[in-house]
């Protein structure tokens, strides 16, 4: 049967939701975030349309992808850019050139075309359509407890893909005998051995932070006076931070401004995961109009014992900037992976002009968003075990 790839219509939301609701199961991809992502994301141009793709096979959804359409600044100019989101194909249709087919078609309607978190097999799509490697961000990670559950279940996998050990047999004896629980704490303190800090904030009594529950023109004033700092950056207005962090559904963000007598001179956003995710902590946004080593470690320290304080079992955070990441590691956080963005732009663009600086954190693209939230691999916690920085 022929397969058609097309641009969605309004008309095509059920059987979208249809679609997402089984291959994102619990994911609340829709109708809630659907609808904010769709219907009331300020940044899709007049008469764009809904910003997905869409193949279908006998009135059947069976492919999909779309786009996050966010204001970047890249060099010198300010355009309309799409994060791709949401991409899957049916099991019983891969392999037919789907895929391919649908992010060639999302790519096509943007100026610039990005990608974060991607697997390899899109990472390679997305290089045979013609997407250059962007600026590089580290993904970095300190924990505090391990959380049994996910941390078994890991263990359990691991030993079924190597051994070939059933994993009910595995939960059945780690939970008789208290493995997981011995696991975790034995892993636990080597990493708390390891992630020790080898520098303390010395305080900062002219820095305090403010919550807000949505931006104003104090984000707008702060963004105008830095945004010249950056090569490359999502445009962090108070338009773009109030849709991503204030009114985006179920997801609890908490907002601050970072405050010293003359005024607004940064940015914290972090959240903790709620159910169905694990409680696990992510510093979405962390800028400053005049950073410095004592005042970006005196607010992580600070939002770290927050979320510890409300029950995180650890804290993920991730950044573009060199200097913020030696802050990070300094105060226990290991770097846990190496992202590379993907870029496309309609046009052809210098790279090495905004490799850096730029400005990339945990709440760009959907990366701070359910299921992202979770807890490190085996594989990462091996490493934080193994205390490599």
């Amino acid at each position: 049967m022929k397969i058609e790839v097309r641009q969605a219509t309004l008309k095509d939301a059920a059987a979208i939701g249809s679609f997402l609701e089984v291959v994102f199961p619990n994911l609340y991809r829709y109708p809630d975030r659907w609808e904010w992502l769709n219907l009331r994301n300020p940044f899709i141009p007049e008469g764009f349309g809904l910003p997905e793709w869409i193949a279908i096979q006998d009135g059947r959804v069976i492919g999909h992808t779309g786009a996050m359409l966010v204001p970047v600044k890249m060099t010198d100019n300010t355009l309309i850019a799409g994060w791709g989101v949401d991409i899957f194909v049916s099991s019983d249709a891969r392999g037919l050139g789907i895929g391919k087919k649908l992010s060639k078609a999302n790519q096509s309607a943007h100026a610039l075309t990005m990608n974060l978190e991607v697997t390899d097999l899109m990472r390679s799509i997305r290089k045979k359509l013609g997407a250059q490697e962007g600026p590089s961000v580290s993904l970095l990670y300190r924990s505090g407890r391990i959380l049994p559950a996910p941390f078994s279940k890991a263990i359990g996998s691991a030993l079924h893909r190597h051994c070939g050990i059933r994993e009910q047999f595995w939960e059945s004896i780690s939970k008789k005998a208290g493995l997981s629980q011995a696991c975790c704490w034995i892993m636990g303190k080597i990493i708390r051995a390891r992630q020790r800090q080898t520098i303390m904030a010395s305080g900062a009594p002219a820095v305090i932070l403010e919550p807000v529950s949505r931006f104003d023109e104090q984000a707008d004033a702060l963004w105008a006076s830095i945004r010249e700092r950056y090569n490359f950056a999502v445009e962090r207005t108070s338009a773009y931070l109030n849709w991503k962090y204030c009114d985006q559904p179920h997801m609890s963000h908490q907002c601050f401004y970072v405050r010293e007598k003359s005024g607004v001179q940064g940015i914290l956003v972090m959240r903790l995961g709620e159910s169905p995710e694990p409680p696990i902590g992510v510093i979405c946004e962390l800028y400053l109009s005049d950073p410095s080593r004592g005042k970006y470690a005196w607010i992580v320290e600070k939002a770290v014992a927050e979320l510890k304080g409300q029950g995180a079992g650890g804290v993920w955070v991730a950044t573009a900037d060199a200097d913020l990441e030696l802050v990070l590691r300094e105060l226990g956080f290991f770097r846990l992976r190496e992202q590379r963005m993907m870029l496309h732009a309609d046009g052809v663009f210098d790279v090495d002009s905004i490799m850096q600086p730029a400005l990339i954190g945990k709440g760009d693209h959907d990366w701070d968003q359910f299921p992202n939230m979770r807890q490190p691999s085996l594989r990462q916690f091996i490493i934080l075990a193994a205390g490599r920085r």
